[in-house]
């Protein structure tokens, strides 16, 4: 991308750069919008430029493809792309594929030909700037002849057409930043500030979802250096931080962590202003003797520090787990091998583990119950008869927690479960090494079961 003109390549060189621009008494703020940009790039011609640029480099001289051979690699890559929906096979028959790794930097290359054929009139050196299908663009021209410009470039025969955004009371929104024009010094600069659109959700990843403490606390970290890069006014600073803040608060980080990771990211990007920090950092990776990558599970973050400080192995974090993971092509048939429960009036509970489904498991309950012998072997049976009948188990309010089909995973699901709620039912042992993972996990544990419960409700209620 550095290659190409005004291309974006990373925050910070495009707050600098912009920081250093001195306006005119004329220029204007105003921003271009490619509509739906990789669905309407000519995939013959992008890769006819592409492959131009290859030869001007010189870049094929030192691989063992021939410039033919490139031509066919990319044209397999690029217009062989069919999706399955309602059973039917479909074929994209323009544009570049969304999702191909290969389209952005394709996309990239057509529209930087594109700015030098088409937009003489705005491709100003350090007067635009492009990331991806924005463009910012400092302009004299003002509102109404930008408006006749993006007209005659949507006239243009061709699938490229633009929309724009114009500056104002000097101030326009680009990407992640508000860019205002104010006089300094009797000179006319931009200043810069973190922005988040007002349609943004005030939420992050949740603290409680099962990813590793190291990527949650990078996050906050990165978000800090985000504002910090970005924002330039110190009060400014203080407001973005803030709104952070919420944020994170909002995404059930606790609040001593929060302000914990917030300093420190503050610190740290002080620290590599100096460039004291990098090179302590690049260091220590190189210490590193092998890599290891395992699913993560909660509490692994204690093998991870043993790995990287005895053994010299870094530990990467997988999840494979993922929303991808949660659809399927066909219906998916629910499974009668379940972990359920069932709430007592009393306020206690009764977890269970069945393998012929929850219709079937309750009707046995309930035959039991029902029966109400002295010597029956029925826990809640005996609960009853110990809170001498003041309470009830209704089998109707009974509700599926997880699903399982391996019988002894179920089993100890079940026990799980049963000590997170406390329930009367006997289980099998948990070994007491989980017990501190189990406590830590508590609380995501309870509101699985209090979401399966509610979710229940409301299917209960669209049933009636």
């Amino acid at each position: 991308r550095s290659a190409l003109t005004g291309a974006i390549c990373n925050r910070s060189n495009f707050v600098r750069n912009v920081l250093n621009i001195k306006l005119d008494q004329d220029d204007y703020l105003a921003s271009l919008d490619i509509q739906d940009l990789y669905t309407n790039i000519p995939v013959n011609k992008a890769i006819d430029i592409t492959l131009k640029r290859l030869i001007e480099s010189k870049k094929l001289d030192n691989l063992p493809l021939t410039k033919t051979d490139i031509k066919d690699l990319l044209n397999l890559s690029l217009k062989n792309n069919y999706f399955q929906f309602n059973d039917k096979f479909y074929e994209q028959k323009t544009g570049l594929p969304m999702g191909n790794t290969l389209s952005p930097i394709l996309a990239d290359i057509y529209m930087d030909d594109y700015q030098k054929q088409h937009l003489h009139q705005v491709s100003i050196p350090n007067k635009i700037w492009t990331f991806v299908d924005d463009i910012l663009i400092i302009t004299k021209m003002n509102q109404q002849q930008l408006k006749d410009y993006v007209n005659e470039l949507n006239n243009i025969q061709g699938t490229i057409k633009f929309t724009s955004e114009f500056e104002q009371s000097n101030e326009l929104n680009f990407l992640d930043t508000t860019l205002t024009r104010i006089n300094s010094s009797n000179d006319i600069k931009l200043k810069i500030r973190w922005f988040r659109k007002e349609t943004a959700a005030d939420r992050l990843l949740n603290y409680e979802s099962s990813h590793g403490k190291s990527i949650k606390s990078n996050i906050v970290k990165n978000m800090t250096t985000r504002i910090l890069e970005t924002t330039q006014n110190n009060k400014n600073q203080k407001e973005d931080l803030n709104t952070l803040k919420n944020i994170l608060l909002n995404s059930n980080y606790p609040l001593k962590e929060t302000e914990k990771l917030m300093k420190h990211g503050c610190e740290e990007y002080k620290c590599n202003n100096n460039n004291n920090d990098m090179s302590n950092q690049n260091n220590s990776n190189e210490e590193m003797k092998y890599s290891l990558s395992l699913p993560y599970v909660p509490g692994m973050e204690v093998l991870k520090r043993k790995l990287e400080k005895q053994l010299k192995i870094k530990l990467y974090f997988s999840y494979p787990y993922k929303l991808q993971s949660q659809f399927n092509r066909t219906l998916k048939i629910p499974s009668k091998s379940i972990i359920y429960q069932i709430p007592c009036s009393c306020k206690q509970t009764y977890v269970g583990q069945t393998k012929v489904g929850l219709d079937k498991r309750m009707k046995q309950h309930s035959k039991i119950i029902n029966n109400n012998t002295d010597d029956s072997n029925s826990e809640m049976v005996k609960h009853f008869q110990e809170k001498k009948f003041q309470c009830l188990f209704d089998t109707n309010d009974a509700f599926i927690i997880d699903e399982e089909k391996d019988y002894w995973k179920r089993r100890t699901k079940e026990a799980i479960y049963s000590i997170i709620s406390e329930s009367i039912n006997t289980h099998d042992e948990i070994n007491a090494a989980w017990a501190p993972i189990l406590y830590k996990v508590k609380d995501q544990i309870q509101r699985k079961i209090q979401l399966s419960q509610e979710n229940y409700k409301k299917y209960k209620r669209t049933k009636q």
